[in-house]
């Protein structure tokens, strides 16, 4: 009979993932993204002062850069609550299916 051998068997090595490359299409969301939570905006801040600039040129002096970068934020905030109420409630899509005003799906 053999005896066990006291060192333990060689483990196997891990084999690295490879990282995905970054197509030119997620590089773009990837860098919204960024610039998104740099900003708190799409628009860059130097936008808000031309934004400010052409509303002094047509006379409306009482808004700051400020009160442009919070109406903005107010219009794009509203602009995605409605965007995810409407992919939510898949809202548009059953129109022929309206039944008294409730909308029906027929199951398989």
């Amino acid at each position: 009979m053999t005896q066990p051998s006291s060192t333990p068997a060689p483990r196997p090595k891990k084999k690295s993932k490879k990282k995905a490359m970054m197509g030119p299409r997620r590089r773009r969301q990837w860098k919204k993204r960024i610039k998104l939570s740099l900003t708190g905006s799409l628009m860059a801040p130097t936008s808000y002062n031309e934004v400010l600039q052409l509303m002094i040129n047509n006379g409306i002096n009482h808004c700051d850069v400020n009160g442009i970068t919070q109406k903005i934020n107010d219009l794009h905030l509203s602009y995605k609550t409605s965007r995810n109420w409407k992919r939510n409630t898949r809202a548009g899509i059953l129109g022929s299916n309206m039944v008294n005003g409730v909308k029906t799906v027929k199951g398989n």
